[in-house]
């Protein structure tokens, strides 16, 4: 027999202490899961933290321009609205107070810049909408901060200095007169746009009150800025294309070109059935590539566009941006053409010469 120390263990007592080890061991299971999923979350919200701050600094300007963004206004109440310049240093834009003491955009050239330089009113546009970030964020020192609050004035934001020359604009804008159109200055080794005039204009300064009367003129298109949006048919400035493409498939064949323009070309009609014809009916007489450049002569361009190869030209059109959206940063139109293997002959001969389907924006262009 057995002493009390050393009795064996009931059937029901080893199942208790199975029972009470099984449990020992799923709650320290349930402890490591808790653990591990506690340790993982932690990780994950780490991640998030830092994704959204990257994100945050790399993205501050288009968080900043988003429509549910508020900052801007409250930047506004602490800083004044930074200028914007000419290239030549005569202010196109600046905030002043009005006889309440409120600030007010201003714009001293009124109709001049309307479409380049933009305004404020319902999100804004042109260069006002572009550069908002900078023009409404002060970058003054610590010290000039001090000296501000000193004397209970708000912050000047950053100022904006454009390329455009003030000159140049006001040449072109009393070029195209009361006409409507579009007017570009471009230099050619920078890029830089010197001049950029859209007519029908507005008045910047009284954007506010003149724009339900603006919108509703649908027919006028005043506040379209004709230079960047409007799509237009390149007409004969479309041969520098035609003569391109010509050189790159054949040079020899393209110097050894010639042509006798009687004015008009029997061989080639247009949509109501009457021959291709140039400007007048002018006859040119026998030209060569260079010469039928020279005087924009139709029918030779005709006749080199039907010789052209169509995909290796459509190459050269999609190189030249036909199609897609321009590097530009404000908004544009997009170029387009029609030519594939089953366009007819007719809408070849309107492509030639920059008519038909064919649009270009003056800026592309």
């Amino acid at each position: 027999s057995y002493g009390e120390g050393n009795r064996r263990l009931s059937g029901e007592e080893r199942r208790t202490q199975h029972k009470r080890a099984a449990l020992l061991k799923e709650k320290a299971q349930v402890r490591r899961q808790v653990f591990v999923t506690g340790a993982l979350v932690s990780v994950l919200f780490a991640a998030m933290i830092v994704y959204f701050l990257v994100y945050t600094n790399s993205n501050s300007k288009q968080l900043f321009e988003n429509d549910y963004n508020k900052r801007e206004e409250a930047l506004l109440e602490k800083n004044v609205r930074g200028k914007i310049y000419a290239s030549t240093g005569e202010v196109l834009a600046e905030t002043i107070q009005d006889q309440d003491g409120n600030d007010v955009r201003s714009y001293p050239y009124k109709n001049l810049f309307s479409h380049i330089i933009g305004y404020t009113y319902k999100g804004g546009s042109g260069v006002e909408q572009l550069e908002d970030y900078n023009l409404t964020h002060s970058d003054i020192s610590l010290s000039e901060q001090a000296s501000y609050d000193a004397a209970g004035e708000k912050y000047p934001a950053d100022d904006v200095y454009t390329t455009l020359d003030l000159a140049l604009q006001q040449a072109a804008s009393d070029a195209l007169g009361s006409n409507n159109g579009a007017v570009i200055v471009t230099e050619v080794d920078t890029g830089n746009i010197l001049c950029m005039v859209s007519k029908p204009d507005f008045d910047p300064n009284s954007i506010e009150e003149d724009w339900e009367s603006l919108g509703a003129d649908t027919d006028s298109g005043t506040l379209v800025n004709r230079v960047t949006q409007g799509l237009y048919a390149p007409g004969s400035t479309f041969k520098i294309f035609d003569a391109v493409e010509f050189m790159d498939e054949d040079m020899s064949k393209a110097n050894a070109f010639s042509y006798n323009c009687t004015g008009y070309d029997n061989n080639f009609t247009l949509e109501d059935g009457q021959p291709i014809h140039c400007y007048h009916w002018t006859a040119h007489g026998t030209v060569d590539l260079e010469k039928a450049f020279a005087k924009s002569c139709n029918c030779a361009f005709v006749n080199i566009g039907n010789s052209l190869n169509r995909d290796s030209f459509c190459e050269l059109l999609n190189n030249m941006m036909f199609g897609e959206a321009l590097p530009y940063d404000l908004p544009s139109g997009t170029s387009s053409y029609n030519l594939t293997a089953d366009t007819s002959t007719e809408d070849v001969t309107q492509l030639s010469i920059g008519q038909g389907s064919t649009l270009m924006t003056p800026m592309h262009l």
